[in-house]
């Protein structure tokens, strides 16, 4: 069975509700049994939408705060041509998808048109629940999910091994170098 999440990540130029725009989506597809990660699209976009407005505080953070620059994103493609290729990735997983800020970038993204047919559990849940073999399920409370995958990892693991693997796991950060995605996860064993 093909066991592949895919973690999603954009950049904008704001606040939805402020009017930002998406200036870059990145998308990689992570194997849930072997931990191989692949870039499967990213891309620096432009929405018609974008004016001096997206430049200057509060807005135009991401140009102020990366290597990312406004003479970039006015040469790129127009994010509706992009927007098929970015539903067709998403539909060829059918586990799910999910964000480091799944709200954030799944509400700018439904908001033009994507559809999500299956979001997964958050990145740090989802890199336990790879470790531990857990089915997480939204009954139960936070505490008592850590709970559980504490005692996976004790179960699983040597007393020095388990540190490294517990703040491994919780750090599934979405961590930007400028062009790609990259994952880390801690697969101590």
């Amino acid at each position: 069975m093909n066991r592949k999440i895919l973690i999603i990540d954009i950049e904008t130029t704001g606040f939805l509700r402020e009017g930002g725009a998406i200036v870059e989506i990145g998308m990689v597809s992570l194997d849930l049994d072997s931990g191989t990660i692949a870039t499967v699209f990213d891309s620096v976009c432009r929405e018609s939408i974008l004016s001096e407005k997206h430049r200057k505080p509060p807005m135009g953070w991401i140009f102020r705060n990366s290597s990312l620059t406004v003479e970039e994103v006015r040469v790129a493609q127009l994010l509706p041509e992009l927007l098929g290729q970015v539903q067709g990735i998403i539909d060829a997983h059918p586990l799910g998808a999910t964000a480091y800020n799944r709200n954030f970038d799944f509400d700018f993204l439904e908001s033009r048109g994507v559809v999500f047919p299956r979001l997964c559990a958050s990145c740090s849940l989802i890199a336990m629940g790879a470790i531990s073999g857990l089915q997480w399920s939204r009954r139960g409370s936070i505490s008592s999910l850590q709970n559980h995958m504490w005692s996976c990892i004790e179960a699983q693991t040597t007393p020095g091994m388990r540190h490294g693997l517990l703040s491994g796991c919780m750090s599934l950060v979405n961590s930007r170098c400028r062009g790609q995605i990259k994952i880390e996860i801690g697969w101590t064993v």
